[in-house]
């Protein structure tokens, strides 16, 4: 296998990433917009109206790719247990960014591939190298220097939940690979939005009043930007060569985080979130050096 330098790219690979960059960007418009409705309404609300959008734009997707037929799956049960999983996941992202700053909310997004790793070796029995080894207790680490701002530890419940994200996105993304590899991007992409609306309709729709009308557009715009993203993100992956040159692109929203914290809501992000989090950039772009030169486990990511 050939070194991963630029001059090995393809053309195919520098549309991957123009695609991924801006996938990540359209992830963190959702997030903006989230943080901003959050504080004016019930978060199961909030929720359900960003999944009605999410479904209204799987249906426009799937007509224009040959109907139902696209959606067809034998795969259902682990398809509705991922939605499950996807609730909770919904929920603790809204309460995480109505609580902490976008800047902080990506540090613990970027424990994730610590949970990668963990997940790997839980559910598929992947060796758990010395090396994989430092990387885990790095990342806790870290964890621990966040958290203790004093010198003692201080329990922030926003960010433990953003931490609680992390982790839960961690486990989709092996139980995806190990359950659903292959599955249809609009299904992957728009199942957890229809559970959402079917099982938070009865509770949801009550509590929405006309006070919610301005809102509409930014609850929109997050269903617009969580569909179009999860499509972005599976071409991203599907055009390119190589998984592992995706991979560190995922930090580019802190990027994202940074500028919109403070420019919509004048956030200007600690010292120890930002030694934390370039901490954990250099953990997490060791981890994806190391499998690819390995040449294991590329797609892991994905």
């Amino acid at each position: 296998m050939s070194p991963l330098y630029p001059g090995n790219i393809r053309h195919n690979d520098l549309m991957a990433i123009g695609t991924i960059l801006l996938c990540y960007f359209i992830f963190s418009v959702a997030d903006a917009s989230i943080k901003y409705v959050s504080p004016h309404f019930e978060t199961v609300v909030i929720l359900f109206w960003d999944a009605f959008f999410s479904v209204v734009c799987m249906g426009i997707y799937v007509s224009f790719k040959g109907g139902v037929k696209t959606l067809k799956t034998n795969k259902l049960k682990y398809h509705v247990f991922k939605s499950i999983v996807g609730i909770a996941i919904g929920l603790v992202v809204i309460y995480a960014l109505r609580n902490t700053t976008l800047s902080e909310y990506y540090l613990m997004v970027f424990t994730t591939p610590i949970w990668v790793v963990l997940f790997a070796r839980l559910m598929m029995k992947e060796k758990l190298t010395p090396f994989r080894t430092a990387v885990i207790l790095s990342g806790f680490g870290v964890i621990l220097y966040v958290f203790m701002p004093q010198g003692r530890l201080v329990i922030d419940m926003g960010m433990l939940a953003a931490l609680l994200v992390a982790l839960l996105a961690g486990f989709i993304m092996i139980f995806v690979r190990q359950y659903l590899k292959g599955e249809p991007p609009a299904l992957l992409g728009g199942f957890n939005a229809l559970a959402i609306v079917l099982i938070l309709a009865v509770v949801a729709i009550p509590k929405t009043t006309s006070e919610i009308l301005w809102a509409m557009p930014y609850l929109a715009l997050v269903g617009i930007c969580i569909f179009s993203s999860n499509i972005l993100l599976a071409k991203a992956f599907h055009m390119v060569s190589l998984s592992a040159i995706l991979a560190p692109f995922h930090y580019s929203q802190m990027i994202y985080g940074v500028l919109m914290g403070y420019f919509l809501f004048a956030e200007i992000p600690t010292s120890r979130t930002i030694i934390g989090s370039l901490a954990l950039v250099f953990i997490g772009l060791a981890l994806f050096w190391y499998d690819y030169n390995n040449n294991k486990n590329l797609k892991r990511y994905a």
